[in-house]
């Protein structure tokens, strides 16, 4: 494989990474999000786990998790969605708000500036998401959907060869997780292992945080290396 199949190969790789934690934040639980993990033993295949620990550790609560569990009868994915419900819908106090504004004001309160800095990367790109009505515009969720947008773009515009286009769309894709994803998401992992009640979201906790900061190396790289 030459270096520019491997950067292609690199880019949809992140590509998967961002839409498989989206699925896992931006809505509740499903049994065919379930099924779709179990088959093909997607845990065991998942990338990047030799090159860092806290996304290795993840992985390997997720499989404890899905060994010890009958994730599909109606008893543990009952126990799955409510983990998820408590934590992140309510209707008590939230343990872990998935929302970005939530951890950078000391009164957690939403819709502040951040929200604002978040919405105006979004309109940048005219991106808008599924749940664009539903949820404020800094959720994690669409946070990472809207990485998800990048990265297609930077694809595309690798594809074409658009080298100005790319330079830009990877050097926003940056600029968003230094300074919007890196500067919340840990809190809030952090937040979703002391709270969740399973092994699965506990895991998926240090997924997010471990990737979010590796990947931030990897597309320091790129720009460094064009």
């Amino acid at each position: 494989m030459d270096k520019n199949e491997e950067l292609k190969f690199l880019l949809e790789i992140r590509l998967f990474y961002y839409s498989f934690l989206k699925s896992i934040f931006l809505s509740e639980p499903t049994k065919e999000l379930l099924k779709l993990i179990l088959q093909d033993d997607m845990i065991d295949k998942m990338p990047f786990k030799e090159e860092s620990e806290l996304i290795k550790e993840g992985y390997e609560e997720i499989a404890d998790f899905f060994s010890n569990k009958d994730v599909l009868s109606d008893e543990s994915f009952e126990e799955l969605h409510w983990d998820y419900t408590r934590m992140f819908i309510g209707p008590y106090k939230l343990p872990a708000p998935p929302w970005e504004s939530a951890y950078l004001n000391d009164e957690r309160l939403l819709f502040q500036k951040e929200t604002m800095e978040v919405r105006d990367m979004y309109v940048k790109y005219s991106f808008i998401s599924e749940n664009y009505l539903y949820e404020p515009d800094d959720h994690i969720g669409l946070e990472l959907d809207f990485m998800s947008k990048l990265i297609e773009l930077s694809i595309e515009a690798y594809e074409k060869s658009d080298e100005e286009k790319f330079l830009k769309v990877i050097k926003d894709e940056e600029f968003f997780l230094s300074n919007h994803l890196l500067k919340w998401c840990n809190g809030f992992s952090e937040d979703i292992i002391n709270n969740s009640n399973t092994n699965f979201y506990k895991g998926i906790a240090k997924v997010l945080s471990g990737y979010l900061e590796f990947d931030c190396e990897m597309v320091k790289g790129i720009i460094k290396n064009l």
